[in-house]
């Protein structure tokens, strides 16, 4: 067959036409730029690489703070604020409150190995 045409899967009950490479190849060109025009509309609108590091390196700051002033619990930002993705104000809050004194392990974990500043 042409490259370009319409092949024909014939099944049990009836022939369902099915587009060939070229059609294909087309098609991915097209969501590729169609991926790059919406990866640009979504940086202009705050969601770019840039300014989600820049939100991720504030939060963790913002988590430093907090965790100097608690003496038993360290305060962890979570979700969409973790990530980057949400402004201050944007979306709620997710967070995780882990206690100091606490020390979690998997099954069969011998303690004595574990460093006692861990």
């Amino acid at each position: 067959m042409a490259e370009g045409g319409i092949e024909h899967s014939v099944s049990d009950t009836e022939s369902v036409p099915r587009q060939s490479s070229l059609y294909s190849a087309h098609l991915r060109n097209y969501v590729e730029q169609t991926s790059v025009e919406v990866c640009n509309i979504m940086t202009h609108l705050g969601y770019g690489e840039e300014i989600r590091r820049r939100r991720i390196l504030k939060y963790r700051k913002r988590d430093r703070i907090v965790n100097a002033k608690w003496i038993y619990i360290t305060f962890i930002t979570a979700g969409s604020k973790a990530e980057g993705l949400t402004c201050c104000y944007e979306s709620d809050y997710e967070n995780v409150f882990v206690p100091k004194d606490v020390l979690c392990v998997e099954a069969g974990v011998d303690l004595h190995t574990i460093p006692n500043d861990i």
